[in-house]
């Protein structure tokens, strides 16, 4: 039931960073000329030259089951520092436990209850702490989908 969801979550982020990372990271080496498609075993351009995938892998599988790093920057500056390293491809890690929890409790956690279950109350309620300064987008109750979801808007707005 909540599959198409998360399947459609998990293809808008890798289609949104990698494609507007692409756009925005080689349009000041070069013309880029968009869309992407493919050609035998390779990505290519509109003009057919080959488009290199150099792609980076963000965690998010781990005990909170969110990407890496949020108590620590905004999505936005993460995603900046990937593009402007050259990464043009995100590798966004998924918990297989995250899916199962999600199809057996009916719905997604929030973020509040995810961070007190994988690190303790008192650790729990700083990360959290700590994720919402850095992510003013974000409350106690918004769900590790809708962080998910985030990373097509961050990147389309």
């Amino acid at each position: 039931m909540h599959y198409p969801k998360l399947l459609t979550s998990i293809f808008s982020v890798l289609s949104i960073l990698s494609t507007t990372s692409i756009a925005q990271h080689r349009l000041t080496e070069r013309s880029l000329p968009l869309p992407l498609s493919s050609n035998d075993r390779w990505i290519v351009d509109a003009n057919n030259n080959h488009v290199p995938y150099v792609g980076i892998n963000w965690p998010g599988a781990a005990d909170t089951m969110l990407p890496e790093g949020l108590g620590y920057q905004s999505i936005a500056d993460v995603v900046q520092k990937i593009t402007e390293t050259g990464f043009n491809a995100v590798r966004l890690t998924f918990a297989v436990e995250m899916v199962d929890d999600i199809l057996d409790e009916g719905g997604d956690v929030t973020l509040s209850d995810t961070l007190i279950r994988a690190l303790g109350d008192a650790n729990g309620t700083i990360v959290l702490g700590n994720i919402l300064a850095n992510n003013p987008g974000f409350t106690a109750n918004t769900t590790r989908l809708e962080v998910r979801n985030c990373f097509s808007a961050k990147k389309t707005a």
